[in-house]
């Protein structure tokens, strides 16, 4: 019989981002949601399709999570790899329910992306969380 195996390596861009709070047992765990923008794509008469940002709740402990605390901010670039847990639900802000799925950081590589002067930030604010 063959092991299956739970890891997921994403990149995106920080929306939220939460304090570091402790648990009752004293260990630490922030957490912080990334939007990841799917690949752009055309449709049968080669019109670019505008595809919605597919978001992600991060979940850090103890040393990943300091590390998180000093590095994420919001419009920030990261790649997160971890295991994938089950999804939450949430109202987005126009009052649909959604849900966003929810990873268990293992390592965070936090990315310094230089903008061209032809982005505005409002691509940036695009990235705006609903959670």
């Amino acid at each position: 019989m063959a092991n299956s195996t739970n890891l997921i390596v994403v990149s995106g861009y920080i929306g939220s981002v939460s304090d570091t709070r402790y648990t009752a047992g004293e260990k630490s765990v922030m957490d912080f949601s990334i939007a990841v923008k799917p690949t752009p794509r055309k449709d049968k008469a080669g019109n670019w399709l505008d595809q919605k940002p597919v978001w992600f709740k991060v979940v850090c402990w103890n040393g990943t999570g300091e590390y998180a605390t000093e590095r994420a901010e919001k419009g920030g670039f990261v790649e997160v790899q971890g295991s994938i847990t089950a999804p939450e639900a949430y109202t987005t802000k126009n009052g649909e329910p959604d849900c966003k799925m929810v990873i268990n950081a293992s390592s965070l590589n936090f990315i310094d992306v230089v903008k061209s002067d032809n982005k505005s930030k409002s691509e940036i604010d695009y990235y705006d969380t609903d959670f």
